[in-house]
């Protein structure tokens, strides 16, 4: 929820209308953005703690998890390396991010898919 509202202050993606008229469709659009950015960060996290889970339970040998933490590895423990990995990725991402531009941002956000694949 952190990084959504960073995100979502510090690349100003939240509008503003003094146009009473426009408010409605101006808080449709903030609506959709929010949710949108949402979807996105908590689809792309779930696939990033399951792949690192999985790669922790392939690449880690039992033995060194063992002398390092001191009790043979079991499933929860490869997960909780996993949400930690995915975790800090997630933060350092979100972080790198804010090193673009705000309007590269904005474009790679609202850029629609036909211009993104002019294939498609």
């Amino acid at each position: 929820m952190a990084l959504l509202s960073l995100a979502i202050i510090l690349v100003a993606l939240w509008e503003r209308r003094r146009d009473v008229a426009a408010r409605a469709r101006v808080a449709l659009f903030n609506i959709v953005t929010t949710v949108m950015l949402a979807i996105g960060v908590a689809s792309l996290y779930l696939a990033l703690f399951v792949l690192m889970t999985l790669a922790a339970g392939i690449v880690i040998p039992p033995a060194a998890f063992d002398h390092q933490v001191g009790h043979p590895p079991n499933a929860w423990d490869i997960a909780r390396l996993g949400w930690l990995v995915a975790s800090i990725a997630t933060v350092g991402g979100a972080l790198g991010s804010l090193l673009e531009s705000d309007s590269a941002i904005r474009e790679a956000i609202y850029r629609s898919r036909s211009a993104r694949d002019p294939g498609g």
